[in-house]
């Protein structure tokens, strides 16, 4: 555990040898999925709460006059769609789309590998998000920057080691992730209609 946490500290410094070779490693496969499969549980849980715990005054006084903002089951298939459904979908779609326009990533585990581990920042940031049930301005205003701040840290990071992953042209990373995303979130959104 210890060389995962030494890989993941010298992964945030944007040095190019010890990305590359992260990504490289054919042994840090596991540890990037359980990296990837942790910033999704933590989404999902922080999303239900966010519905379930944060209900604000408008969603309470419609909901006692019997018109229902969202269904249980809307609520929860837009957990699963967002924090499920589309990341997965990304991360696929990544290696595809990045091959697709000649970004030539060796496989798809590079792919993972380089997405799980510029996962850590989103990890913290979603860890924080669970202080915003606690109803004080301060509190959310420190959630906010955190969420701010680490969420741009995890998009440069991943936008880095994405353009090391695909060794043709380093915008081939960038256009893979923008494209993927458009497809990933049109996909995940069409998955709530059938849902009332």
């Amino acid at each position: 555990m210890s060389d995962e946490l030494e890989k993941i500290k010298k992964f945030m410094t944007f040095k190019r040898d010890t990305v590359e070779e992260t990504i490289n490693d054919v042994n840090s496969t596991k540890f990037a999925t359980i990296l990837i499969g942790i910033a999704i549980t933590l989404g999902v849980i922080q999303a239900l709460l966010q519905e379930f715990l944060s209900q604000d005054l408008f969603e309470w006084i419609v909901n006692r006059f019997g018109i229902t903002v969202l269904s249980i089951e809307r609520i929860i298939t837009n957990a699963i769609a967002s924090n499920i459904v589309f990341p997965i979908l990304a991360i696929i779609l990544i290696y595809y789309i990045g091959n697709a326009i000649k970004g030539e990533a060796q496989s798809f585990n590079h792919v993972v590998r380089a997405v799980g581990y510029s996962v850590p920042p989103l990890i913290v940031s979603l860890a924080f998000s669970f202080l915003s049930v606690i109803p004080n301005i301060i509190i959310e205003g420190i959630v906010v920057f955190v969420n701010v701040a680490f969420g741009f840290w995890f998009v440069i990071i991943l936008f880095f080691a994405l353009m090391i992953t695909f060794k043709k042209g380093a915008l081939t990373g960038i256009g893979a992730v923008a494209i993927s995303a458009i497809i990933a979130g049109i996909a995940s959104s069409m998955w709530t209609f059938f849902i009332p």
